[in-house]
């Protein structure tokens, strides 16, 4: 048989007198400290109040090993169930956690996985990018040096259109000028 550990322990000492509560710690340490006794030949788990009885039941009011005598006791009207019968349940939500810890675990690998393509990717595209804005601003410039060298030229060739029309008026004034003094 199997043992179980115990999930909660209702204290001896809280309920019984000074007395009893002696005669207990006596009989317990009689006993092996482990709580492991003979019996026909095999190996027991030892009730917490009656150590010289075998646990049987499991009070799942209590969350607590007893014994027979102590389903007569304080466990009189409690949910029992059999050791064993709680045993296997307990193995088989052992055994469930267990799956839902590999299946948890399995997601997170997972996910950690697709977070490390997800940042791959972000960096990626963030060098992408930059890229981007580096001949985005490159095109930009090119386009506004070229808006320069236009704008230059048409400044020029207005530029010579006007100092040519100056020119001209200035020659027509001297060429008047020259005809006024010479009357």
């Amino acid at each position: 048989m199997e043992m179980l550990p115990n999930v909660q322990r209702m204290s001896a000492e809280q309920n019984f007198s000074p007395q009893i509560q002696q005669q207990d710690i006596n009989q317990r340490a009689e006993f092996d400290n482990s709580g492991m006794n003979n019996f026909a030949g095999g190996q027991y788990t030892s009730c917490t109040r009656h150590i010289e009885k075998k646990v049987e039941y499991f009070c799942k009011t209590c969350s607590d090993t007893v014994c027979a005598r102590c389903i007569f006791d304080e466990h009189n009207g409690h949910e029992l169930v059999q050791i064993e019968d709680m045993a296997t349940s307990l193995k088989q939500n052992v055994l469930d956690l267990q799956k839902m810890i590999l299946n948890a675990s399995r997601l997170n690998e997972e996910n950690s996985k697709l977070l490390d393509q997800t940042r791959d990717e972000l960096a990626r595209l963030k060098q992408q990018q930059l890229k981007n804005i580096d001949k985005g601003f490159a095109d930009l410039f090119r386009k506004l040096d070229e808006k320069k060298m236009e704008l230059k030229a048409e400044f020029d060739k207005k530029f010579r259109s006007e100092e040519q029309r100056l020119l001209t008026k200035m020659s027509m004034i001297a060429s008047n000028f020259e005809e006024i003094t010479n009357i």
